[in-house]
């Protein structure tokens, strides 16, 4: 069916660059987002595959602390925000 819709600008650039990620008609992504907002449920998302490489630690790197070294980062980043805040 046909019909004519007035879209605010913003939510236009929304649809297309939804449209052109999916490489698919904007018709297509409007179906789509209808579809799932009055439905109530949400559509899984196609994840891209991800590629994996083969590598090694330097000599010396031990794979336990980098636990350790998340934690320290962690910490000076919240230290920087309650002294920026």
């Amino acid at each position: 069916m046909r019909t004519t819709l007035t879209i605010d600008d913003d939510v236009m650039v929304r649809l297309r660059d939804e449209a052109r990620r999916l490489r698919v008609p904007v018709s297509e992504v409007v179906n789509m987002t209808l579809r799932r907002a009055l439905s109530g449920t949400r559509v899984a998302k196609k994840v891209a595959p991800l590629k994996t490489y083969a590598s090694k630690l330097r000599k010396g790197v031990k794979p336990d602390s980098f636990n350790q070294l998340v934690d320290a980062l962690e910490d000076g980043a919240i230290s920087t925000k309650l002294a920026c805040g």
